[in-house]
């Protein structure tokens, strides 16, 4: 326990931002501009990285270090990790006696896994809906039944998953709400905030990053939309966040620009109390 002791909030350029002491300690790194070559590694306090920022930082940039891929403990799941992605991206929890779901890629169909139940098409046209009780009662069990697309979220079990799993649910849902563009971003858009701050979750805990914005959609006759909030995503090496052929194809490891989260600001806030947390590792800091 520290009592009441000066605060400062770190903004970093991925748009996270957390607050804390002003000797707080923290492993970083600098780089230069013009060509990107990093110094070595460095440990120093919140009030030493803010003298270096507010220096100007002409040549060069702080920049904490990206957590490698989390491994949390393996967890039973009540429905395939990639199937609750798709669910919670193109799915339909406010149908009665079943699960609704809208596709017009085969090659997501034939990757949900629904057990014994079936999956029924709707007339000619792209819904579904998927009958029997099991998945039905684990999206109730999930507590996911009834929400709306504007209120879904990622269960505390997914999002605590296995590695494997965690990647096989950030592919359900990008495979259905995420998007490749040619030049290679990578982006996934919802109308959840918790969602959205679910997802951004998910990647982080895999090593990525996610930058949020928002947009107000519009459309003719002068309706506007629901608040859509647009998340941009940096994954690190060897993990690709689609499943879907025609989006997986696209996306390619990068060559330069690696995930790297830069400290923007570091700016005084408000005194406060505050408790000093330290791990058993040589540096006594922790993710």
């Amino acid at each position: 326990q520290r009592g009441i002791v000066p605060m400062y909030k770190i903004t970093f350029s991925d748009g996270i931002n957390i607050t804390v002491s002003r000797d707080h300690l923290w492993t970083y790194y600098r780089t230069y501009f013009n060509n990107g070559r990093v110094d070595r590694e460095f440990t120093g306090k919140t009030e030493n990285i803010k003298k270096l920022v507010d220096s100007g930082m002409r040549r060069k940039r702080v920049f904490i270090p990206i957590v490698k891929p989390i491994e949390f403990e393996e967890k039973k799941l009540l429905i395939d990790a990639y199937t609750l992605g798709a669910l919670l991206g193109d799915g339909s929890f406010r149908n009665i006696g079943s699960i609704g779901f809208s596709s017009e890629d085969q090659e997501i169909l034939d990757n949900l896994e629904i057990g014994t139940d079936k999956l029924k098409q709707s007339g000619n046209s792209c819904d579904y809906y998927i009958t029997g009780t099991s998945i039905l009662n684990c999206i109730r069990e999930l507590g996911l039944y009834g929400h709306y697309s504007y209120d879904k979220f990622i269960p505390s079990n997914y999002k605590f998953a296995g590695i494997s799993n965690r990647i096989a649910l950030l592919q359900g849902l990008m495979d259905t709400d995420g998007d490749i563009r040619p030049d290679g971003t990578v982006q996934f858009c919802t109308t959840s905030e918790q969602l959205a701050d679910d997802v951004r979750f998910l990647v982080q805990s895999l090593g990525g990053l996610a930058r949020m914005n928002f947009k107000v959609p519009t459309y003719g006759g002068g309706l506007v939309g629901r608040l859509a909030y647009i998340l941009t995503l940096a994954m690190p090496d060897g993990i690709n966040p689609f499943r879907l052929d025609r989006k997986a194809s696209v996306h390619r490891d990068r060559v330069k620009y690696k995930p790297i989260r830069y400290i923007n600001t570091v700016e005084e806030v408000e005194d406060s109390e505050c408790i000093c947390i330290s791990v058993d590792s040589k540096d006594k800091l922790y993710v």
